[in-house]
C-alpha cells in the first residue's frame, strides 16, 4: 500500500508585494487562526496529519516569538526544510485559509481521496487536483450563514507523487501560485464533497484589508437582495446566494461540526 504524508497549509502572514501588515495585525490573525481555523484542524475526525502555517520574514519576530500549539509547524521560506524531509510516496497538501474553519470530517474525506488516487494510479507522474467548491460562509458581524460557491477556489487538495515533490524547483513551481487564474488547478480540480469548508467574515478580512475597505453592516433590506429571485445566464460572477440563514438554533446547528461552539454563534 503507497504511503501518503497528508499536510494541512494555511498562510497567515505570507511577504506579498500588494499587502504589507504591521505587528498588530499579525496578533489579531493568530488569535483568530487560533480560535477557529486550528481548533477545526484539532477537532478533525481523521488527525495523521500535519499543520504547516506559512509565515513571512517581515513580522518572523511577532510569529517566532508566538508559544504556538505543539501540532502547528511554522514555515518560513514556504518551508523547504519540511517539505525536504518528507519521504513517502505521495505528499497530498490541503489548502485552508487562516481564518477559516473545516467541518469535522473534511480531512477524513481528503484522506478517503488521496488514498484511492493512490491505488488508481500506481506510478502517478503528475500532480492531481481535488477541491471544496461549495461551502458555506458565516458572517459573524451581520449574523447570517449563506451559501458560498465561487468559480475559483482556494480550498484544494494538490496530491503530488515522490518524483515531483522530490524535486524541489519543479515543486515550488507548482505548488506556490495564486489561486485562481495563477494556475493553482482549482478551476480544474475534481469535487471532493460539499459544504465541508466554512468561510468566516469577521472584519478583518485579507479581502477587505488589501483593499482599505470596512466589512459592511447589512440592513434587513440587504440581506433580502442577497436572495436569487430570477435566473441568472451566469450564477458564478452574480456571488448572490439561494438562502440566508438568520435562526440562531439553526446557525448553532450548522456551525457545530466546524467547531465553533454555540455561545459564539
Amino acid at each position: 500500500m503507497a504511503e501518503i504524508t497528508h499536510v494541512v497549509e494555511s498562510y497567515l502572514d505570507w511577504d506579498r508585494p500588494t499587502l504589507i501588515v504591521d505587528a498588530a495585525w499579525v496578533k489579531r490573525r493568530i488569535e483568530i487562526f487560533e480560535k477557529y481555523t486550528l481548533r477545526s484542524l484539532l477537532g478533525q475526525a481523521f488527525k495523521e496529519f500535519r499543520i504547516f502555517l506559512q509565515c513571512g520574514s517581515r513580522n518572523r519576530a511577532v510569529t517566532e516569538a508566538h508559544a504556538w500549539h505543539p501540532q502547528v509547524e511554522t514555515c518560513y521560506e514556504g518551508g523547504a526544510k519540511l517539505y525536504g524531509a518528507i519521504d513517502t510516496d505521495f505528499l497530498a497538501i490541503t489548502r485552508i485559509d487562516s481564518d477559516d474553519a473545516f467541518h469535522r470530517h473534511a480531512m477524513a474525506m481528503v484522506q478517503e481521496t488521496a488514498a484511492r488516487t493512490a491505488r488508481r494510479s500506481g506510478k502517478l507522474k503528475r500532480v492531481k487536483y481535488y477541491a471544496f467548491k461549495k461551502n458555506i460562509c458565516w458572517d459573524i458581524l451581520n449574523h447570517f450563514v449563506i451559501p458560498h460557491i465561487r468559480p475559483s477556489t482556494p480550498f484544494v487538495t494538490r496530491i503530488y507523487p515522490r518524483i515531483i515533490y522530490k524535486n524541489p524547483p519543479l515543486f515550488n513551481n507548482l505548488h506556490f501560485r495564486a489561486h485562481g487564474g495563477g494556475g493553482l488547478g482549482d478551476r480544474q480540480a475534481v469535487e471532493i464533497a460539499q459544504n465541508m469548508v466554512c468561510v468566516i467574515k469577521h472584519g478583518l478580512n485579507t479581502s477587505e484589508f488589501k483593499h482599505g475597505r470596512q466589512h459592511k453592516i447589512l440592513t434587513d433590506e440587504e440581506k433580502a437582495q442577497l436572495i436569487i429571485t430570477k435566473t441568472h445566464s451566469d450564477e458564478w460572477t452574480t456571488w448572490k446566494v439561494k438562502w440566508i440563514l438568520t435562526d440562531k438554533a439553526k446557525m448553532i446547528k450548522i456551525l457545530e461540526p466546524f467547531g465553533i461552539p454555540a455561545e459564539e454563534v
